[in-house]
């Protein structure tokens, strides 16, 4: 008996999702969907605000994302594939950080979804902005968005100098970020070298403490985090030998939103850090 409610409630779970299926075909107004903050910023970047059926919850919150501000007002969704198949979008932005399973359903019930993968590069964050502006019907937008982050990292191209400046990243846990990360590429496009990869740590990897004691970094990036909340994987933030290294260092603290979800505005974190170069250098150790 409870064997036959059970398919009850499956198939009447069924049913419902089959009534809320999208019946878009003939509606001329593009809709779009996003399932995680990352997408959110390329639909908030690139639709218009009409055009956005539903974002995920995380959008809005400035912890996170860079456009929040944008995102005020706008519909949200918690990755439901019956919340999205309510909003009707005709495209529906997800990838990774989305559950698959939501993906899937949308897919077989006859929306388009379209995966994205997380760029560690700026190349990356070219020919994704590229191609998600051209799904969107908006290419120009795309294109302009790209010219403008190929300014602005042209613009911090440095000569030769007799060394780069050696910058840390020592977050929660005594993580790092290594060779083929974002944060790699945002460390080398402010004129710094990373030194995880110095030392040949790839992706995020644990930063043994004496190690950066040993290498006496010149720019110390502390964490990747916006929050102070009291944690056990915080601690190690501070750890007197850490704070060693810090009085021998410049310190930075780059938002989270800045690197966390790679879009053009990345840039502004390799800004921020190319205007401590000069000042990394000056307190280095002669």
């Amino acid at each position: 008996m409870r064997h036959a409610r059970g398919i009850g409630a499956r198939l009447a779970g069924a049913a419902l999702l089959l009534l809320l299926a999208p019946a878009h075909a003939a509606t001329a107004q593009p809709r779009f969907a996003s399932l995680n903050v990352c997408a959110d910023q390329l639909l908030l970047m690139l639709a218009d605000r009409e055009e956005i059926a539903s974002l995920s919850y995380h959008g809005a919150n400035p912890n996170f994302s860079y456009y929040w501000e944008r995102a005020q007002g706008l519909p949200v969704n918690r990755g439901q594939a019956e919340e999205l198949l309510a909003a009707e979008p005709t495209l529906v932005l997800g990838g990774a950080f989305s559950n698959p399973a939501t993906q899937h359903l949308l897919e077989h019930l006859g929306t388009t979804v379209l995966p994205l993968e997380v760029p560690s590069d700026f190349a990356g964050i070219r020919a994704q902005t590229l191609a998600v502006a051209e799904a969107l019907g908006h290419p120009e937008r795309g294109r302009a968005l790209v010219a403008e982050l190929d300014r602005r990292l042209a613009a911090l191209k440095f000569g030769a100098p007799e060394r780069r400046p050696l910058a840390a990243v020592y977050q929660e846990n005594g993580i790092t970020a290594g060779r083929g990360t974002l944060v790699d590429a945002v460390i080398a496009a402010g004129g710094f070298e990373n030194l995880a990869s110095r030392i040949g740590l790839a992706s995020y990897a644990a930063l043994p403490l004496e190690t950066l004691v040993l290498h006496r970094p010149d720019l110390l990036i502390t964490s990747l985090e916006t929050t102070d909340a009291p944690s056990l994987a915080r601690q190690t933030l501070y750890h007197p030998a850490l704070r060693a290294v810090a009085r021998g260092a410049v310190q930075v603290t780059i938002p989270a939103p800045l690197w966390v979800c790679p879009g053009p505005y990345t840039v502004e974190a390799a800004e921020r850090l190319a205007r401590l170069r000069g000042p990394a250098v000056a307190e280095a150790p002669q």
